[in-house]
């Protein structure tokens, strides 16, 4: 029985390796499609910085079409609490934790 179970693990040793060695990448052309698709990635890449250092000379040929905008587009401040609000927040968790406290002591 324990050799069985060893042979079954060398059998399925020998496809892993099989199945991911380096002759096999040679073999089914992997290092010409591995440079096919880095020069792909590459020029895609190439192509998005372009457009990104060109993009500020295009927005300033293109600014008299574009609408001028005079408000910022930052999202509002959050207004300031009050005094009494933060008095009534600290007067709850008080509450909160002096009956919590309570109650651990009754147990």
């Amino acid at each position: 029985m324990p050799f069985e179970s060893f042979l079954f693990l060398a059998q399925a040793a020998e496809k892993a390796t099989r199945l991911y060695g380096w002759a096999n990448v040679q073999e089914q052309e992997g290092v010409a499609i591995s440079i096919v698709g880095l020069s792909i990635v590459f020029s895609a890449l190439v192509l998005v910085s372009l457009f990104i250092a060109v993009l500020p000379w295009i927005l300033d040929k293109l600014s008299p079409w574009l609408p001028h905008v005079d408000e910022s587009h930052d999202a509002p401040s959050i207004a300031e609490s009050t005094v009494d609000d933060e008095k009534m927040v600290v007067a709850a968790i008080g509450y909160v934790l002096h009956t919590e406290m309570q109650k651990a002591m009754e147990k």
